[in-house]
């Protein structure tokens, strides 16, 4: 993806920084699920399924911004344990470990 997006910053003459490359490291290494919701011959674009949107709010754990999104998204998917949550990042992000205040996070969560 980063060498992607360092190639369209070259053939327009954009900075590196044209697209935030922050967001790059919840990029899942594995296939996504996603509904396909733009589908060009040079570019597609997918919706994230929610489990994947919990894994990327779960490793970026930013308490004040992202605990209601993981509140909704832990309803929505019916999850009600620190093991399902476990489970979902582990699938999607192999070898990536979650952060002791994510899982703070959703033990408060989940206790509500």
């Amino acid at each position: 993806m980063l060498a992607a997006i360092r190639e369209v910053a070259a053939d327009r003459g954009w900075p590196t920084t044209w697209l935030n490359n922050q967001a790059a490291s919840y990029v899942s290494r594995t296939p996504g699920e996603g509904s396909l919701v733009f589908d060009h011959p040079h570019l597609q674009v997918a919706a994230a399924p929610p489990q994947h949107l919990l894994a990327m709010k779960i490793l970026a754990a930013r308490a004040v911004r992202d605990g209601k999104d993981v509140q909704v998204l832990l309803r929505h998917l019916g999850i009600t344990s620190r093991a399902e949550v476990r489970a979902i990042v582990g699938r999607l992000f192999p070898g990536v470990e979650i952060a002791s205040r994510a899982l703070e996070l959703v033990s408060d969560l989940l206790s509500q």
